[in-house]
């Protein structure tokens, strides 16, 4: 049985993290970095989380939206043809500023793919664990490297110093397990108790873990439920 919580942008973190990230790069990263990424797809990435759910909410409030849940496949995928069509399509045509790229469609597609994921995980539930990002998780590496490169492994590892003298750790959210890895290397002697929802991300988490050392436990659980 699957139950959907009823979806508000307003309470929707990937929405709020997409505004920052765009905000931050046109303002900042572009006139710091002379990176391409940074310049022509960065923002690409975001256009789904981003206008997707002022798009849904919008249809709600006129009455052409009875569905409760967050943007569904069928939502993003027509949604990403239109934005494809006018944008790289029809576009250039209109404004001599703009220009025709194949790969920002990609990057249209690859933020809606991990968009899809985000909203399904947190809105969607089976039982009491959250499913959605089970099909992201064979993915998710090279979707961060996409589109965020380093720059998420070092917020996750900021404050890992902080963790020296720790002899147990609870870890919520594993992923892939790129941050426990780094606390293992950092602390070996730390028991580490990893949960995360998605069964997926876990049996790869402890796959990409095997045979370098420490003691960590996995734990398959949503933590609102788990004791």
């Amino acid at each position: 049985m699957v139950a959907v919580t009823p979806y508000s942008f307003h309470r929707d973190p990937l929405f709020w993290i997409g505004c920052a990230a765009y905000a931050i790069n046109r303002w900042l990263l572009k006139t710091l970095s002379p990176s391409p990424f940074l310049h022509s797809h960065f923002s690409d990435v975001w256009l789904v989380p981003c206008v997707l759910p002022l798009i849904v909410a919008l249809h709600r409030r006129m009455g052409w939206r009875d569905e409760p849940g967050p943007p569904t496949w069928g939502e993003v995928v027509v949604h990403l043809m239109l934005w494809s069509v006018l944008f790289e399509g029809i576009g250039p045509h209109l404004s001599p500023r703009a220009t025709g790229d194949v790969w920002d469609v990609a990057c249209y597609a690859l933020g809606g793919l991990a968009a899809v994921a985000w909203w399904r995980g947190s809105c969607c539930r089976r039982g009491d664990v959250a499913t959605g990002f089970d099909r992201l998780a064979p993915h998710y590496r090279w979707m961060e490297a996409v589109a965020a490169g380093p720059l998420l492994q070092r917020s996750r590892t900021v404050f890992l110093e902080d963790c020296d003298r720790a002899r147990r750790i609870l870890v919520l959210g594993v992923g892939r397990g790129r941050f426990v890895a780094a606390l293992r290397e950092r602390n070996p002697a730390a028991h580490i108790t990893a949960v995360d929802a998605s069964a997926r991300m876990l049996e790869l988490a402890r796959a990409d873990l095997a045979g370098r050392g420490g003691e960590v436990t996995f734990v398959h659980s949503d933590i609102l439920s788990w004791e």
